[in-house]
């Protein structure tokens, strides 16, 4: 007699309730990821000014955190950090370059303003991506001379905060 049973209406409220929970569940690693981006530009805020503070900053140390702040780009596509992170890698490729002239320095600067200008067409930063990349030295051959080891940052770079936070 049981297996004949019709199955029980759902109520509207029931309804209701299954969609919001499955919304919040699919909002949750939005919020998430904006939260973890965040997070990591903060950190690799912090690795630069630890890596600046030394005198005369390691070209070393300067690579590893214009890495950190790439590596947020490309985990963090669609974050308003991203393209504050490359125009920050630039940065300290440009410096790195500056300090020993190696063309790697300098083709990591150009990578990160390129990929700056191409996937964040909209971002505040194109323009100054653009000059910035225009006034690279074309090959390390003509590197300008390796700034003084006191130099403090540019202003262009110490300052950066996200356009946006989404």
């Amino acid at each position: 007699m049981g297996l004949n049973r019709p199955l029980p209406r759902r109520s509207p409220l029931r309804r209701v309730s299954v969609a919001v929970i499955a919304g919040a569940i699919l909002l949750v690693p939005v919020v998430a990821r904006a939260q973890t981006a965040a997070l990591a530009y903060e950190r690799a805020q912090t690795q630069e000014r630890e890596a600046l503070a030394a005198s005369p900053p390691s070209a070393d140390d300067l690579r590893r955190v214009a890495r950190a702040y790439e590596n947020i780009a490309l985990r963090y596509p669609v974050s308003g950090y991203s393209d504050n992170a490359l125009l920050q890698a630039a940065g300290l490729f440009e410096r790195a370059f500056a300090l020993t002239g190696v063309e790697r320095d300098r083709l990591g600067a150009v990578r990160a303003l390129a990929w700056l200008r191409k996937e964040y067409p909209h971002s505040p930063f194109v323009k100054q991506a653009a000059a910035r990349e225009a006034a690279l030295p074309t090959s390390a051959s003509t590197a300008p001379p390796a700034a003084p080891a006191s130099a403090p940052p540019s202003a262009a770079t110490a300052t950066k905060t996200p356009a946006s936070a989404a």
